[in-house]
């Protein structure tokens, strides 16, 4: 299969496949889920930093002191959770279609190496990502006296 172009989604590289009847049979249609699968890597990688600012900035920035922000931190939690969740499926999903698209050698592998290394870092950041429990504290730890020897 030869390639027409590369398209970038944000940090993502999708293949756009240019028709070629000496591809093998079924090609086109795994690289279409492979921008498929990579493309909802790449919303739900969007979808999740936006819930987690709103998390951030309702709970410890300058919308905290709206009546309704820990409502509002509770609700961007809830609802990025699933989707944070749903990272490991859908990276596996993308990362078989990319192992079978290679043993059909329907893209090159300079290209499938492309769109798993970029999908394989967003999905990687929102897997480890924890939500902030608790505001740092900036107060200063207190200082104990050392105990004082015994005199005999």
């Amino acid at each position: 299969m030869r390639i027409a172009g590369l398209v970038a989604l944000g940090a993502l590289i999708v293949v756009v496949p240019e028709a070629d009847s000496a591809a093998p049979a079924g090609c086109t249609q795994i690289m279409q889920q492979i921008n498929q699968a990579a493309a909802t890597v790449s919303r739900n990688a969007g979808e999740y930093w936006a819930r987690r600012k709103n998390f951030v900035e309702s709970k410890f920035g300058a919308g905290r002191v709206a009546p309704d922000a820990s409502k509002r931190a509770d609700q961007s939690y809830s609802e990025a959770r699933p989707v944070q969740a749903a990272f490991p499926s859908n990276w596996q999903r993308l990362a078989s279609l990319l192992d079978t698209a290679q043993s059909q050698k329907c893209s090159s592998s300079v290209n499938l190496l492309a769109i798993r290394e970029s999908t394989f870092k967003l999905a990687r950041a929102v897997r480890i990502d924890r939500f902030p429990i608790k505001e740092q504290s900036q107060a200063q730890p207190s200082i104990e006296k050392p105990k004082l020897m015994p005199s005999n």
